[in-house]
């Protein structure tokens, strides 16, 4: 089983020799997209995720992996962090149920951890803490949704990195490692600022919970990481996107260029600690492509299978 090569049928030599990933900054990033078109430039650095020494030969050990967890000791256990608005938009994949089901399906244990459905990073980077002292007898893979993965580097930073002795691999679903230039957006603008604002007061949730999720790359930065980390990231055309809100957060990201609809700009995804597994056609939450259950299967083997770095 392959990934599938999108061929680049813009590109002219000019883009074939100069445009390694090296020089696919987000800023040259959004120019390409400017020049050619968002799809175009999707495609171009999707494809040298692909054939990047960098990251190519992670991609091919998970290719490689198995999709189901046979081994006859019991698996590790899967501690998924939910992403925001969790407890109200769980159609959106925040909560986290479709991984666990994915999960279960393949052989692995796995428990959602209670974090706030909107709580500040703090607050909810001391739920996990606590989740994994409970669990600190057993092997256990965190997996981060969105959200979820700010929350988890928060407790990074904290310097609290004992609680993670056990934890023998991160991956990170989609996950704002930088936090979101979507929050940006709406705190640099009056008329969303004050809408966005005035929701969350009836909604019972802190404005300052988002604003702690602007884009920040010196904040978000986890130093050496004690675990391994996958980041597993969905390439989206717009037309892969399958509603209006992602859409609409697809466009208002723009600016940056290729972007997958739900907070994250692809090219500050090569900026993330540790490894990256590009999903084509996926979006934020990976609802979508259909073999998706498979490939995460695979990617959860192959975090169980190599473990803690040394």
């Amino acid at each position: 089983m392959v990934l599938p090569h999108i061929p680049l049928k813009r590109c002219t030599a000019a883009w074939a020799r100069e445009a390694a990933l090296v020089s696919l900054t987000t800023e040259a990033l959004a120019e390409i997209a400017r020049a050619e078109s968002m799809d175009f430039a999707t495609k171009l650095l999707y494809d040298r995720v692909l054939e990047s020494e960098r990251f190519g030969p992670n991609i091919e050990f998970i290719l490689k992996s198995p999709n189901r967890w046979t081994n006859e000791r019991p698996s590790p256990l899967l501690g998924v962090v939910p992403g925001a608005f969790h407890g109200e938009n769980m159609e959106t994949g925040a909560d986290g149920r479709r991984i666990l089901d994915i999960a279960d399906g393949h052989g692995f244990r796995s428990q959602a951890i209670a974090t706030q459905s909107f709580g500040s990073l703090g607050k909810n980077a001391e739920v996990i803490a606590e989740w994994l002292e409970a669990h600190a007898s057993e092997e256990v893979i965190l997996i981060t949704l969105s959200k979820g993965a700010t929350e988890v580097g928060y407790l990074l930073r904290s310097g609290n990195t004992a609680v993670l002795r056990n934890v023998m691999a991160i991956v990170n679903i989609s996950g704002m490692l930088f936090g979101t230039r979507l929050a940006n957006w709406v705190a640099e603008r009056t008329l969303p600022r004050l809408y966005v604002r005035g929701l969350m007061w009836w909604k019972n949730y802190d404005f300052q919970s988002l604003l702690e999720l602007r884009h920040n790359e010196i904040n978000g930065s986890l130093g050496n990481l004690p675990v391994r980390m996958i980041n597993v990231i969905g390439f989206p055309l717009e037309e892969h996107l399958s509603s209006a809100m992602a859409r609409r957060q697809y466009r208002r990201l723009r600016p940056y260029g290729p972007n997958d609809g739900g907070g994250i700009v692809l090219a500050d995804a090569l900026r993330f600690p540790g490894e990256l597994f590009p999903i084509w056609g996926g979006d934020h939450y990976l609802r979508q492509p259909d073999d998706m259950p498979s490939r995460i299967g695979q990617i959860l083997c192959a975090a169980a299978d190599t473990g803690r770095l040394a």
